[in-house]
């Protein structure tokens, strides 16, 4: 690599673009939100590093989590400390190997001018830049999947049988952070046996099983039970594949939080509500992709347009997020707005691969992009599900730029013509915004996450912040105006310097998910200050969030005592009666909160779950039509919405 690099400048010249301009991002992102909270699967990893680094292992049985990410921050802690910065710098520099390796595969499948067009697109693709600075699986998956396409194509160059072990080995680390690359294995093995080299596929697929065997043992020995990476699949393919499902991560009906945490307890909880009997794991991510093929087998056509519905977003413009957006990091870190992305590169890749593809094919980088595009049909489509498709993308487009470009020397008119008709159709509907696409470009979300995170730490001041910028987005955010109004109950508490200094201890403790010992602060300070219906609450939430379910009850009753017109603590026994396996009580508890704040949409909108799940459609179509009349643009409601008329008409 070093001899080519000396050999070949204007490498180097892209290399050092992509270096400068990912430190750049870092720097920016650095004094920002971005890196001074965690948010959702981020958290999750953070914790599970430090839990490693401490000597105290995994925190559960069986992964739901996939484990490579946290064991590789847990060595980027021990080595440098538990830094964000680290990490960040240490995926910056696979960041900047991932545009060689573009280079290097390009330029051993079209051609040296090619692979120097596809590194240079990849120096500047915006999204790539934004996930090196985020702490998320994005870029070592696509570090890996990129070293696995490389070695394959050596193995091809050489036909040596390393290049097969370092295929497979790759592979596996890839699944062990998202197993999505294991659909291209029988692809792959497809490839091979037209070739009649099935004895090469068996060496990537034994390359691949001695990475996820000892996972496979792990489980098994750890949890009681085998699961190749994660018991995670049926959950995701649940949500993926559901009546309400709109082909883009959305939360379950009966889950309260997308913290990952919170999702395991609750799927497990609700599967083994309706099973009526408890289930370990794997039996409730076996029931939950019973659940979605029996979605499939029911409602066939509308599974059918579910499918086509994510074959359009998976080809629109839009990064649609299940973690940090990259539209909240355009905000803090505006160069971004100027980089190359999706709507760009996938017309351009397109009309090349239409134009120029029989004659220049790559069987290897199709079947590749086919498994991931495979991979979002089966389960639903995000932004770092896509991700890994780029190259492979930026590849066609870079064949297309340079191929124009010949044809353009030659004069060839026509095909010049074709390409660029074809590529500004394919513009346009690659970059078709529907209802659902504004809303996922909208940040009013993005803030009011990062409200709740800085709340959880107990930096009001901050909260109050990203609060105001996401009314200022949507003033009639009804989620924001509830957080705004807690924050006002917060600054009214009234409470002692050090008093005061304990709660926002506490407040901390809550948002890093050490919910016991944030009992611990709250109980104190209720024994200080017993008048206070708002401490109350928050240690109900407290006890409710580790499971003690009758010390909730005892809490939330305490804070109505002082203070029966508390709507949101009506709201909280609600939940708290339904976790426990009591509709009617928690219809009751909503129905009151309601009845003292209307505007609690909260409460209305799991108040409609609940009437849907007793048979009463007209009382939930009533609940969620409310609220539809509020937010008309909100897809997955109007989703719901739809299904339940549905089904009282086929029951008329």
């Amino acid at each position: 690599m070093l001899a080519l690099l000396r050999r070949n400048p204007i490498l180097i010249g892209i290399l050092f673009l992509a270096l400068v301009l990912r430190s750049v991002y870092v720097l920016q992102a650095s004094s920002t939100p971005l890196a001074e909270v965690l948010l959702l699967d981020s958290d999750f990893y953070d914790r599970q590093a430090r839990s490693l680094l401490a000597g105290k292992g995994w925190t559960e049985g069986v992964f739901f989590m996939n484990p490579l990410y946290a064991y590789l921050l847990a060595l980027v802690y021990w080595i440098g400390g538990p830094h964000w910065g680290g990490v960040v710098g240490v995926q910056v520099l696979m960041g900047t190997t991932s545009c060689w390796l573009v280079y290097a595969l390009g330029a051993k499948t079209w051609g040296r001018q090619v692979g120097l067009v596809g590194a240079g697109l990849t120096s500047i693709y915006g999204v790539f830049i934004f996930y090196d600075g985020a702490l998320l699986t994005a870029t070592p998956i696509l570090f890996l999947n990129l070293l696995a396409l490389y070695s394959l194509l050596r193995w091809r160059e050489t036909n040596r049988s390393g290049w097969l072990w370092l295929t497979g080995g790759s592979m596996g680390l890839s699944a062990l952070a998202r197993p999505l690359i294991l659909i291209y294995l029988p692809l792959l093995g497809g490839w091979f046996a037209a070739r009649r080299q099935a004895w090469a596929w068996g060496k990537v697929v034994i390359g691949c099983s001695l990475v996820l065997g000892p996972v496979l043992v792990r489980n098994w020995v750890v949890g009681g039970e085998f699961a190749l990476t994660t018991s995670s699949a049926g959950m995701n393919f649940y949500v993926g594949n559901n009546p309400q499902a709109t082909g883009i991560y959305a939360q379950a009906d009966f889950v309260p939080s997308a913290e990952p945490d919170q999702e395991r307890q609750e799927f497990l909880r609700e599967a083994e509500r309706r099973q009526g009997h408890p289930l370990t794991p794997a039996s409730a991510s076996a029931y939950w992709l019973g659940e979605g093929w029996n979605f499939i087998q029911r409602q066939p056509g509308q599974y059918l347009a579910l499918l086509w519905r994510k074959f359009y977003l998976f080809w629109n413009e839009v990064e649609s997020q299940n973690n940090l957006s990259y539209y909240f990091a355009q905000e803090w870190v505006p160069f971004l707005r100027l980089s190359l992305n999706w709507g760009w590169v996938a017309p351009l890749a397109l009309a090349a691969w239409g134009v120029w593809g029989r004659r220049r094919r790559e069987t290897l980088l199709e079947l590749y992009g086919l498994a991931y595009l495979l991979g979002c049909l089966l389960f639903f489509v995000s932004s770092e599900y896509r991700l890994p498709v780029v190259p492979v993308l930026l590849l066609w487009a870079a064949l297309g730029l340079s191929e124009g470009w010949q044809a353009l020397r030659c004069r060839q008119w026509g095909k010049v013509g074709v390409a660029v008709l074809a590529a500004a159709g394919l513009a346009l509907l690659v970059n078709h915004a529907d209802p659902l696409v504004q809303r996922l470009h909208s940040r009013r979300v993005d803030y009011y996450n990062f409200a709740v995170l800085y709340e959880r730490r107990g930096d009001d001041q901050k909260a109050e912040k990203m609060i105001g910028r996401c009314l200022e987005i949507d003033p009639d955010f009804a989620p924001a105006r509830q957080a705004q109004a807690r924050l006002a109950e917060h600054r009214a508490l009234n409470l002692s310097p050090a008093d005061e200094e304990e709660a926002t201890r506490g407040l901390r403790l809550y948002g890093e998910g050490r919910y016991a010992e944030a009992a611990e602060v709250f109980a104190v300070l209720v024994a200080r200050t017993p008048g206070q219906a708002r401490l109350h609450n928050t240690l109900g939430l407290c006890y409710y969030k580790t499971g003690q379910f009758a010390r909730a009850a005892q809490a939330y009753q305490q804070a109505l005592a002082l203070d029966p017109g508390y709507a949101l603590v009506h709201y909280n026994l609600g939940l708290l009666w339904l976790a426990q396996g009591q509709p009617v009580r928690a219809a009751g508890a909503l129905q009151q909160a309601l009845a003292l704040d209307p505007q609690h949409i909260a409460a209305r909108y799991k108040l409609g779950e609940i009437l849907a799940r007793q048979g009463d459609r007209t009382g939930a179509l009533a609940a969620w039509e409310r609220i539809l009349g509020q937010y008309p643009g909100d897809a997955v409601l109007r989703g719901k919405v739809d299904s339940l008329k549905a089904l009282a008409i086929g029951g008329e």
